[in-house]
């Protein structure tokens, strides 16, 4: 009797109980050779698959390293980048306040020089020069005006900017700037309403700082809007047990695109280039009103209908020294 080995099988005649022994060793046998065929072929596939899967790890490992390197040089890159950009904003705002301070003090002696010969032309009866005059007047002033905004602006990038608050009240400031305001709106052929409670109170802000934001909002609205209406109403609300001030300045002008209102308050930035033409300006004073209004712990939110008008509302909390930032809703409107 042999067991199979290499095809070779037990060889028993049949119908005995050997015979029966033989076949069930004999298929034992073949299924043996079966599995050992499969584990045979699974331990080359394994092989196989492993000399892959180092030829893969390798590729992968080089690929990382690769990767690796770049991400470092890009890293560098952004790095050098970084410095260069801080290195470029800290010459421009130094570039911005050592010009302002330059240029500020021969436009003054302009419009020192260019007053008192309107004055001597007015006491002459010189009309002509006067108008003359006032063209060189208005012109310094609109160049001193950007000049000490590019100025500001520069002390906000750089933190320098201090606020000085004061008690105000808001009666007296408010009729002082209605007085402003009301050639400005004139020019135009406007009409400009100012509404408040008289029991308005006062506010602990920077004054000057106030002033020159809510002027330059009701300013704007003149410019834009012609033969038609300029409002200014401030109320107050609370929220949180803080008290704030809306300075709510609204108009019929030719108001604004979404577009247009998305890049409103970024500096330089007019509605367009056809309204910069048309209207002026440099782009500067929504953008410093914005920074202003932030510093103050306050925010400027613009609304608009194209051809209708627009809306401007200047928030900030009644005492700086003790209030919150503004928390704008989901519509930049406190509750």
């Amino acid at each position: 009797m042999c067991i199979r080995d290499s095809g070779v099988q037990v060889d028993v005649k049949t119908g005995s109980e050997l015979s029966v022994l033989a076949d069930g060793i004999n298929n034992m046998a073949s299924k043996l050779d079966e599995r050992i065929s499969l584990l045979v072929e699974s331990q080359a596939a394994l092989l196989k698959s492993k000399s892959l899967y180092q030829e893969l790890n390798k590729s992968l490992e080089k690929k990382i390293n690769v990767a690796t390197q770049e991400l470092r040089e890009t890293n560098r890159k952004l790095s050098v980048s970084v410095q260069q950009a801080e290195a470029a904003n800290e010459a421009k705002s130094m570039f911005l306040a050592n010009t302002s301070h330059e240029l500020r003090t021969p436009l003054n002696a302009i419009l020192g020089y260019s007053e008192l010969i309107n004055e001597i032309a007015e006491e002459n009866n010189d009309t002509q020069l006067v108008k003359d005059v006032e063209k060189i007047v208005n012109s310094a002033r609109y160049l001193l005006e950007l000049i000490n905004n590019l100025l500001d602006l520069a002390k906000i990038e750089k933190g320098k900017l201090q606020l000085l608050p004061e008690t105000i009240d808001l009666q007296t400031f408010l009729d002082s700037i209605r007085d402003v305001i009301k050639p400005l709106a004139a020019a135009n052929r406007n009409k400009f309403t100012l509404e408040y409670s008289p029991d308005i109170g006062t506010v602990v802000h920077d004054s000057t700082r106030l002033r020159q934001i809510i002027i330059n909002l009701v300013g704007n609205a003149c410019k834009f809007t012609h033969d038609g209406e300029v409002n200014l109403n401030v109320y107050v609300s609370k929220q949180a047990n803080t008290e704030y001030l809306h300075f709510c300045v609204s108009d019929s002008g030719i108001g604004m695109t979404p577009d247009q209102i998305e890049k409103l308050f970024d500096v330089f930035q007019q509605a367009d280039a056809k309204t910069t033409r048309r209207y002026g300006g440099s782009g500067l004073g929504l953008a410093l009103s914005k920074q202003l209004a932030i510093l103050m712990k306050g925010d400027i939110h613009a609304s608009s209908i194209f051809g209708e008008g627009s809306d401007f509302t200047l928030i900030i909390p009644r005492d700086y020294t003790n209030g919150h930032l503004v928390e704008m809703s989901e519509k930049y409107a406190l509750p």
